[in-house]
């Protein structure tokens, strides 16, 4: 019941910290998305339908208190999560599976926030796309340390996708 519980759990608390907690400690633009990192962690330890209903609920959660138009993180939520539990599913052997999701899924977050920007009617200058990639950088790290610290709790002592 904790394994089932646990990415849920989790996900809402981290997307808690997001939205209220982070932004009244900082004002700066290189904030960590520890909620989103998270989901792309356990669709990496999961699979892809699980992993895709947690970023589901991580979406919903984070669009229900975000001022960018309903449905966009939702989406990207969902499509990263998905993503990257067909890399965990079908990658599972190769060491360098979560470093490529990761950056992948983060790209893609990036790059959907930045034409965001540019539909919003904002000029896209060079340090968006140099501060777009630093976040790309560390959120990539933290992917990495999620991805170690949940696997420990969640991964299923047998995989189901090995051959046996």
């Amino acid at each position: 019941m904790f394994r089932r519980l646990f990415p849920y759990l989790t996900v809402a608390i981290l997307a808690c910290i997001d939205t209220s907690v982070i932004p009244v400690l900082t004002n700066t633009w290189l904030v960590p998305l520890l909620a989103f990192t998270a989901c792309i962690a356990f669709g990496l330890i999961l699979g892809p339908l699980r992993g895709s209903m947690i970023g589901l609920w991580g979406g919903l959660l984070f669009d229900s208190t975000c001022a960018v138009p309903f449905g966009l993180l939702t989406t990207l939520f969902f499509i990263c999560s998905l993503l990257s539990g067909f890399a965990g599913k079908y990658m599972r052997r190769n060491r360098l599976a979560s470093i490529i999701c990761a950056v992948v899924c983060l790209f893609l977050f990036e790059s959907v926030m930045l034409l965001a920007v540019l539909i919003y009617g904002r000029d896209l200058s060079g340090h968006l796309f140099a501060r777009a990639g630093w976040r790309l950088l560390m959120n990539t790290v933290i992917v990495q340390a999620e991805y170690l610290l949940f696997g420990l709790i969640c991964r299923e002592k047998t995989i189901r996708y090995e051959t046996r």
